[in-house]
């Protein structure tokens, strides 16, 4: 009778964890999928996978421009959807977080301009003071918040994996930036 109630046991365990397990593969999968890491790219850009940084690690898109058009990058009539990716990706740059996908370089240049869409947009955008006070923040060159910042957006955008949880050294944000970001080769005329 014991050793029944024992392996009733183990089986009861055993469902459990293979749904458990089940459900959580399901969940990153679906949301590989759902957010495909090509979506951001502009036309002239091009793209360079990165080796992952451990067996785990899925490969991470750099974006290496042909040139820092901002306008092209982020034109006035970006959906809120695009500006809450820009914001997430360029948040990368400055947070701790398991998992990141997608890189876009922090600038001064776009932040200004992202900050001049998102005011261009303020009647459009459902979440306008959110991302003007992220844009501000960071135009003033105030990233002491960008692992909030980060979540903030990632979970509008229903984030499920690579929640941030804390800030890079600034000697862990050039290596970031070293291993992530390829200088544009200036032409000499």
């Amino acid at each position: 009778m014991k050793t029944n109630k024992i392996i009733l046991f183990a089986a009861i365990v055993a469902v459990i964890s293979v749904t458990v397990i089940g459900y959580y593969s399901y969940q990153f999968l679906h949301s590989l999928k759902s957010s495909p890491v090509n979506e951001d790219l502009e036309i002239g850009e091009q793209v360079e996978e990165t080796e992952p940084e451990s067996d785990t690690d899925i490969p991470v898109v750099v974006y290496v421009e042909s040139s820092d058009d901002v306008e092209k990058l982020f034109p006035l009539t970006m959906t809120e959807d695009d500006v809450q990716k820009k914001i997430h990706h360029m948040s990368h740059q400055k947070v701790r977080a398991e998992h990141k996908w997608n890189n876009l370089q922090i600038t001064q240049e776009r932040i200004e301009r992202l900050l001049e869409v998102v005011e261009h947009n303020k009647d459009k955008y459902t979440h306008y003071e959110l991302y003007n006070d992220i844009l501000v923040r960071w135009k003033n060159g105030d990233f002491s918040k960008a692992d909030k910042d980060h979540n903030s957006v990632w979970e509008l955008q229903g984030g499920t994996i690579g929640k941030a949880v804390g800030l890079l050294t600034a000697e862990e944000e050039q290596e970031f930036i070293n291993k992530h970001f390829k200088k544009e080769e200036k032409e000499d005329n």
